[in-house]
């Protein structure tokens, strides 16, 4: 029939031109008001906004890269872990996988704990004398962050490492205080209550070991040894012992021909924890009952001769140059490096006379056999 309206499919307009469903109805406002078109994912956009007050955030990643972490000796095979706690990319951390091996090893060990564990972590059942190389890494619900760089720490029995500590000068009105043994720009050693040395290294790794200390009898003859260091400069190796007379702490040089090597074996000797020589050199030297041809030169370059000692004479004697160096079969690895004050307490006697030889150029540093 003719003047028939005939039924439409698109939206009814009203009388006012608006749109008919909600959709349409915010598209015209928004042209209304200046703003483009948007499409539909934007306005979900919009409407999540509006409805929490918060914009969508970007999706979680992984946890970041922890800083590298610190290790601390706290026992003849355990070490303690500790690390700061690394951004978690968006997503709560819910644990760290700890992954550690033993230098020489091919295959790596791991561990996983809880974020709400209280750190440090405890690693037990090291292999003595044995460098352990360990790394962090941070888990979330994403998956497991990088891995942060390896720190490394040497399981020394005799040097277990400690706390913070006090140290105090040796003028302190409180005795019950740990007294400095000796002191550089390198390191501390603070003598601490039972037969135990303390020494922290002032470097960037912050070290902090804890040495036994022996006794030492009147005649000399070692009585207990514990604490070996040696000197990370030059080489030498000590033993840290205490006078059974004046209980002074001192250091007492292990050659493979002194005494001390009955006590403590010869093959260990050199494996022990190697300190700045500054530390080694501010603990006194033994020199009352030093070993036959001991060898000693102070360590900060003060004054640059050589001395050994005579114990047919019961003094010590300077070397006058390398070539009778040489000639007398001395090591520069046996030279001790004393401290600022030694050679203010030593017996000096006559200088050795110059060989006269040439200096060899093939002349080894230290004692092959």
């Amino acid at each position: 029939m003719m003047g028939k309206q005939i039924a439409s499919n698109r939206p009814r307009i009203s009388a006012e031109g608006a749109p008919s469903s909600p959709l349409q109805m915010t598209i015209a406002l928004l042209r209304r008001v200046g703003l483009v078109l948007v499409t539909v994912a934007g306005l979900i956009a919009l409407f999540a906004t509006v409805g929490t007050g918060v914009a969508i955030a970007d999706d979680p990643t992984v946890p970041d890269k922890p800083g590298t972490p610190s290790l601390r000796v706290v026992g003849t095979d355990t070490i303690d872990v500790n690390w700061n706690t690394p951004g978690d990319g968006g997503s709560s951390i819910l644990r760290y996988a700890i992954e550690y091996y033993r230098a020489g090893d091919d295959f790596s060990i791991s561990k996983l704990i809880e974020e709400d564990q209280a750190r440090p972590i405890r690693l037990s059942g090291l292999q003595p004398e044995s460098t352990y190389s360990v790394r962090v890494a941070a888990v979330n619900r994403i998956g497991v962050g990088e891995y942060s760089d390896e720190t490394s720490i040497r399981v020394i029995p005799g040097a277990i490492q400690t706390g913070t500590i006090t140290t105090d000068s040796d003028d302190s009105d409180d005795s019950t205080l740990p007294r400095v043994i000796g002191q550089t720009n390198s390191a501390t050693a603070t003598e601490v209550v039972g037969d135990r040395l303390v020494i922290t290294r002032h470097d960037k790794s912050g070290t902090t070991f804890e040495l036994g200390v022996g006794w030492i009898a009147r005649d000399g003859s070692s009585q207990v040894v514990v604490g070996v260091i040696r000197d990370s400069t030059y080489g030498q190796t000590y033993v840290i012992v205490r006078y059974e007379d004046s209980g002074k702490i001192v250091r007492r040089w292990v050659s493979p021909g002194s005494p001390l090597v009955y006590s403590i074996p010869w093959e260990i000797v050199n494996t022990r924890y190697s300190v700045p020589v500054g530390v080694v050199a501010s603990i006194p030297l033994g020199h009352r009952f030093p070993e036959p041809n001991q060898l000693a030169r102070r360590f900060d370059g003060l004054d640059d001769r050589i001395f050994a000692y005579d114990a047919s004479q019961l003094k010590w004697r300077h070397i006058p140059d390398y070539p009778t160096f040489q000639a007398l079969g001395f090591y520069w690895c046996n030279v001790t490096a004393a401290d600022a004050t030694f050679f203010e307490r030593i017996v000096e006697g006559d200088p050795y006379p110059s060989s006269g030889t040439p200096l060899r150029s093939d002349y080894p540093n230290c004692q092959t056999s």
